[in-house]
């Protein structure tokens, strides 16, 4: 489990890099987009459809944008547990383990909408009109995980996702996320375990 791992040294060695700023390269790699994007604007120059193309491009971007965003704040919580750990801060540290934990989660969530927007654009990339469906509901994908809020109404009127719409996505690949986040929450939580 997770949790085992937490605060032994091998984990903060672990989460030094993220600290330090150095992201994962993984995150940052769009290229199947890039190669995607010009087969398929050259495809549309032809049928003079360039609207569609540069609408497709600013949701690539967008998208990206979104994983970057999320890797610089990722790369501050991973901070702030390093600088919890030393001060040997179990409060902090695990608020900001849970934390990890949700941005992880939307990041997770980004990943797959990018992965259903690069097959659907390959699959509906013949029809104009089909293609066209495709840019304006990743766009509204974006606009909800961008500039979505919860329940104040003063900053936006667009819902956002909630976070365990995001903890759903991650748990494919982590099964025991469920428990992990539980016990998190028991600690974040003024319950027993954070009484101790």
């Amino acid at each position: 489990m997770l949790f085992e791992a937490y605060l032994t040294d091998k984990f903060v060695d672990f989460l030094r890099p993220f600290a330090d700023g150095e992201i994962s390269e993984i995150m940052n790699d769009y290229t199947k987009f890039e190669e995607m994007g010009k087969e398929i604007e050259a495809s549309f120059f032809e049928k003079s459809e360039l609207e569609s193309v540069n609408s497709m491009f600013k949701n690539i971007k967008s998208y990206s944008y979104l994983m970057r965003v999320g890797n610089l704040k990722f790369a501050d919580i991973c901070r702030g547990i390093t600088h919890a750990n030393e001060a040997e801060n179990m409060v902090v540290c695990f608020t900001l383990l849970r934390s990890m934990m949700e941005h992880t989660a939307s990041q997770a969530f980004i990943a797959d909408k990018i992965d259903k927007f690069h097959d659907d654009l390959i699959v509906y990339s013949s029809s104009i009109e089909k293609f066209n469906d495709v840019v304006k509901r990743h766009d509204a994908v974006i606009t909800r995980i961008f500039f979505g809020v919860g329940k104040s109404k003063l900053i936006s009127d667009v819902k956002c996702y909630h976070v365990n719409d995001y903890r759903e996505i991650m748990r494919t690949d982590y099964p025991d996320e469920e428990n992990d986040y539980d016990f998190l929450c028991e600690f974040v939580h003024p319950n027993h375990d954070s009484n101790r």
